[in-house]
């Protein structure tokens, strides 16, 4: 999407706002009051530390987060047994002395996980072993110490497959569906809940202006992948990561309308996140995508089963017909291309001239003003065949708009700002952090520690 549309819906909505619970009639549940919640990704080096967990509950506490979604890991159970995929939360005595004792303070504790590939319908099968793993942990474990919630973070949008329409529509699809049965499992183990992540952009209607990227047909209604999930899930977290409060581009105008959606829908509570964490330039290395329609539509035929890296680690670049895809890399030094570029290269690789490498790059990184800097030619060669395809390097150089970490005497001020504006809308639950360790250095006063970088426009 294009910022000042955007900008332009949100700030209208939100002057409309202001009168929306009157007039609809909504009203907050009793007992669900306006508080933070905290991503902890850090989770195992916490639940390692016992002697640290006083520390974690205090600093929560100082800073008003009722509620942890802690990072879960898994593994395989009944490894060689027929049937669906079965899974168990790891450390499962160790999570429920955690739970009991950050219940005893106070605090919910939300098992956390997600993953882009997660939304293909191809995949469903993990996210659903983990959320029955999740269920099985809670049926196992007094009621004190038990996980109040389950929290996915599946971001679609990171994957190639976005880039062409029709695999755009089934990954929206998917996730619908996904987030669907995920509910139901989590219904019938009431009084958990079931909560998602989606970024501002998502928001708005067809009508209202929405990006056509956003709209899906689901269960025979074209809507925003945002107005569908809000009729369907407990809670979302809305990543609006800004750090100023006010402004056409602010945490108040993009976060706005989907708190205006959800008070429409009349069902999922809604908190609006915001960035702590020191977001780092990153350089990542590209193939250049070959041209024409086919490669688009190739992307989300076959890309799971033949990529074999961690999907938050990729890039992509639109340009016109072609899309460049890249993998992060450690430094900005070429050396050896990581086998996951490699196989891209060979699926969507380029037989570009070599004087048109460095000229397609840089109309690529046109198309993402102020995010790619430093662009350079870098081939790519297949150490198995020793064919070369034409790559470049670029890096990665986030806004500072995004995060706190470039404003930090400005966090306690604005996010106050924020949540008075937002407490106007019926939904709203309160200001969420992303993350534990982000806000842990802020308040320190010393400089972030570098976390994931996600692609939030």
């Amino acid at each position: 999407m294009t910022p000042p549309r955007r900008a332009v819906l949100a700030i209208l909505v939100a002057l409309l706002a202001a009168g929306c619970a009157a007039v609809r009639g909504a009203v907050a549940p009793s007992g669900d009051p306006v508080s933070r919640g905290m991503w902890v990704w850090s989770s195992a080096e916490v639940l390692g530390t016992p002697a640290a967990w006083p520390d974690l509950f205090e600093f929560s506490r100082r800073q008003g987060v009722a509620a942890l979604w802690m990072q879960i890991t898994t593994e395989r159970t009944g490894a060689n047994a027929p049937g669906p995929l079965r899974l168990a939360v790891t450390a499962a005595d160790a999570w429920r002395a955690f739970i009991a004792a950050a219940h005893r303070r106070g605090l919910a504790v939300e098992a956390l996980d997600g993953d882009p590939t997660y939304a293909d319908a191809a995949f469903h099968d993990v996210p659903l072993a983990v959320a029955d793993a999740v269920l099985a942990f809670n049926a196992a474990s007094a009621p004190a110490a038990r996980f109040d919630g389950l929290h996915f973070d599946n971001e679609p949008y990171l994957l190639p497959g976005w880039h062409d329409p029709a695999s755009r529509e089934q990954l929206l699809h998917g996730y619908l569906a996904l987030n669907d049965e995920l509910q139901r499992r989590v219904s019938r183990a009431r009084p958990m809940t079931f909560g998602v992540d989606m970024p501002f952009w998502w928001s708005g209607t067809a009508d209202s202006g929405a990006d056509a990227d956003v709209m899906v047909t689901y269960e025979g209604v074209r809507r925003s992948a945002a107005a569908h999930t809000l009729r369907r899930v407990d809670a979302v977290t809305v990543m609006d990561y800004r750090n100023e409060a006010s402004g056409p581009d602010g945490i108040v105008a993009l976060g706005s309308p989907f708190l205006a959606d959800a008070a429409q829908a009349r069902h999922a509570r809604v908190r609006i996140g915001v960035e702590t964490q020191r977001l780092p330039s990153a350089a990542a290395w590209f193939a250049v995508g070959a041209a024409g329609s086919s490669a688009r539509e190739t992307l989300g035929q076959t890309w799971r089963e033949r990529y074999p890296g961690d999907p938050f680690r990729l890039h992509s670049i639109p340009a016109g017909e072609r899309i460049h895809l890249g993998v992060a890399m450690p430094s900005a030094e070429a050396g050896t291309p990581p086998a996951e570029l490699v196989q891209i290269a060979r699926d969507f690789g380029s037989a570009l001239p070599p004087e048109a490498v460095t000229a397609g790059a840089d109309a690529a990184v046109m198309t993402r003003t102020g995010e790619w800097a430093s662009v350079r030619p870098a081939p790519i060669v297949d150490p198995a065949s020793g064919r070369r395809y034409h790559g470049f390097i670029a890096v990665h150089v986030p806004q500072p708009k995004m995060t706190f970490a470039t404003r930090p005497d400005a966090f306690a001020d604005e996010t106050a700002a924020a949540d008075r504006a937002f407490r106007q809308f019926p939904f709203y639950r309160g200001i969420a952090i992303h993350d534990y360790d982000g806000l842990r250095a802020l308040a320190a006063g010393r400089g972030m520690t570098p976390g994931r970088s996600q692609d939030l426009r």
